[in-house]
């Protein structure tokens, strides 16, 4: 995390070890959306490759046979057959990852909520940010960096 670029303004803990404690989930998070991101590639790269044969296969199938002494007849029943590639399908979808603003505050969200689920007394008391310190992780499931309002631009 010493060499990601910091957390948006309403994200910085004003406590080293909240943010290091909120860096390490990101340093998570991060992991897992990378990792989601080189699956793609990967099932990308392959399905690239049978595009490519089948591509290739379609090819030869409308060509002539070569002309270097390969009769048509051995070329079409013999050879052609084990040139072919079955069609590559639809590619892969792209994964919707959030990012690095959403891994932000999701690490954020569990970092804080899981402290304030620790808490025993909830008396409306305030995170280290000033901010409401808000209990469970239902009153949070379907907020985001982009639709929680402590995010907004101060």
């Amino acid at each position: 995390p010493l060499h990601d670029p910091l957390p948006p303004p309403q994200l910085l803990s004003k406590r080293v070890e909240d943010h290091i404690q909120c860096a390490a989930e990101m340093v998570r998070l991060k992991a897992s959306a990378r990792i989601k991101t080189l699956h793609h590639e990967q099932q990308l790269q392959e399905w690239e490759r049978r595009k490519d044969g089948h591509i290739t296969s379609a090819l030869l199938n409308r060509s002539k046979p070569p002309q270097t002494g390969i009769d048509e007849e051995v070329w079409r029943s013999h050879l052609l057959p084990h040139l072919q590639e079955p069609t590559p399908g639809r590619p892969p979808e792209k994964p919707n990852l959030p990012d690095d603003t959403e891994l932000w505050y999701q690490a954020w969200m569990h970092t804080y909520e899981s402290e304030s689920e620790s808490d025993d007394v909830d008396d409306g008391s305030s995170d280290s940010e000033g901010g409401p310190v808000t209990r469970g992780p239902a009153q949070h499931a379907r907020l985001t960096s982009r639709t929680d309002p402590r995010m907004r631009p101060r």
